[in-house]
């Protein structure tokens, strides 16, 4: 799968993989340096090289198995086939997106520390912690509920009537007959 990753990702930019299993990243990246007391002669910044851990790249290819192992266990099989499909093609390309936008901020958080631009640097590190530490974990369960409508339902179904009563029933009529619980007793919702 990793391999897969960096295939995709080579459509967009330079990814080679070291003997050690480090990925080296060229992320094209147009950017005038402006002069600085060091350099009195403006730059011209093409791209951008950098090391990418295997540990790093293998992040972004967690979310696909989530995702099969989401939609095996759901309910309905004819749906459970259209879900997976879909979503595989969906998740597949949310993990090269995700990988893309993880170069694109190291990137430009390399270029701003060169410039010692500190200017919107606190969004520069929370996407540089979501992309990688957050997304791809959190988007196998939104595809998976946003294209299984039998799992949406049974996920996100709220407390019905019959469920309220049977939860009632072990407790003490004082708790029942007030609060929450006394409204949709009273078939109030």
């Amino acid at each position: 799968m990793l391999d897969l990753l960096r295939d995709a990702a080579g459509v967009f930019l330079q990814v080679k993989e070291n003997p050690s299993g480090e990925w080296t990243v060229r992320a094209p990246l147009e950017k005038l340096l402006p002069p600085t007391a060091q350099r009195p002669v403006a730059r011209e910044i093409h791209f951008v090289n950098f090391e990418m851990p295997r540990s790093d790249a293998t992040r972004f290819i967690f979310s696909l198995p989530v995702y099969w192992a989401i939609i095996l266990a759901s309910p309905g099989a004819k749906r459970k086939l259209r879900s997976l499909l879909i979503g595989t093609a969906v998740m597949a390309a949310l993990e090269v997106a995700l990988l893309l936008a993880f170069v694109d901020l190291t990137a430009y958080d390399a270029i701003s520390r060169i410039q010692g631009d500190p200017g919107f640097q606190w969004g520069r590190r929370l996407g540089l912690y979501m992309v990688p530490n957050v997304l791809p974990y959190v988007l196998p369960f939104g595809v998976a509920l946003s294209l299984h409508r039998q799992l949406r339902e049974q996920v996100l179904q709220f407390a019905k009537e019959t469920n309220v009563q049977a939860f009632c029933a072990g407790l003490p009529a004082d708790r029942i007959n007030r609060g929450p619980l006394a409204k949709v007793r009273r078939g109030r919702s």
